[in-house]
């Protein structure tokens, strides 16, 4: 979720109004899998045959793209979703901090949006750099007894694993493997190994909090047997009316500590206690 601005929006003479969004915290070099804003229309002035043309522009409104969408069929409680995946994929290649949505008007006095975030809000799905090449396609070869190979299509990394021991238990079942990855052994800083450049155990593995003065979210890197990097991020939810969850920012300055300990948010008319969720893009959960 980030910040929207501008809800309430009217159309004078050749004026075009605008909805403006910062960027949420995002590592560098992400990949957007999907991007969303939702609006809901608190009130609406408009004639017969109203449209709103719908443009991605940069935070100067001097760049960006035409026509990502028209809205046709809007009326007050209506919920628009505008889907923004290709357009933000190319601002956040492009180092934008914030981007504006430009709502050129045909037959449309004024729009008022719902200012309430479980309502109106921007949604992002995306996966880090290293998370996208290490899910990307692999090409398979048998190394017979050396063990088996995987290309990374998309990057031209070489994983190799050398099976050492491998006991068919049903009580405790054991593999012991000899892993390597042609773009280095990948360790937490500070940690190494004597196996040789790129060589590590697949016993070899680690959780790492992820230190960074900028992010507004908990994350953690974990190092798989492989020497992948899944990058974890915690976050903060409560279930609403629905049971559905409801994602907050943990500096929402709703959110508060109660007296008995528990994370909770103020929603107005109630208070809500936050539960947290840690699992990384592709469904992997961190379970305490």
């Amino acid at each position: 979720m980030s910040k929207i601005k501008n809800l309430m929006v009217s159309f004078t003479g050749d004026y075009i109004p605008y909805i403006s969004v910062s960027f949420p915290t995002l590592p560098k070099n992400s990949k957007i899998k999907d991007a969303t804003i939702s609006l809901k229309v608190a009130s609406v002035v408009k004639n017969e045959n109203a449209q709103l043309q719908v443009n991605f522009r940069n935070a100067d409104k001097t760049i960006g793209y035409d026509n990502i969408d028209v809205i046709k069929n809007f009326e007050i409680n209506s919920s628009l979703v505008i889907n923004i995946t290709d357009e933000l994929q190319h601002a956040l290649d492009n180092g934008w901090d914030s981007f504006v949505l430009e709502l050129v008007a045909t037959n449309v006095t004024s729009v008022i949006f719902v200012q309430d975030t479980t309502k109106t809000y921007y949604d992002v799905k995306y996966i880090s750099k290293c998370e996208y090449q290490n899910n990307s396609a692999n090409h398979e070869i048998d190394l017979h007894s050396a063990g088996n190979g995987k290309v990374n299509l998309n990057t031209g990394i070489l994983n190799i694993v050398h099976n050492d021991i491998i006991t068919d238990n049903n009580v405790l079942p054991l593999s012991i493997s000899h892993v390597y990855n042609s773009a280095g052994a990948n360790l937490p800083e500070g940690i190494e190994n004597h196996y040789g450049t790129g060589w590590k155990l697949n016993l070899e593995q680690y959780l790492v909090r992820k230190t960074d003065e900028n992010s507004t979210v908990d994350q953690f890197v974990y190092y798989d047997e492989q020497g992948n990097e899944q990058i974890i991020t915690e976050k903060y939810y409560y279930l609403d009316t629905d049971k559905k969850k409801v994602f907050v920012d943990r500096n929402d300055t709703r959110v508060f500590i109660s007296q008995d300990g528990e994370l909770k948010i103020n929603l107005g008319t109630e208070y809500k206690t936050l539960e947290t969720l840690a699992e990384t893009s592709t469904g992997f959960k961190l379970v305490t």
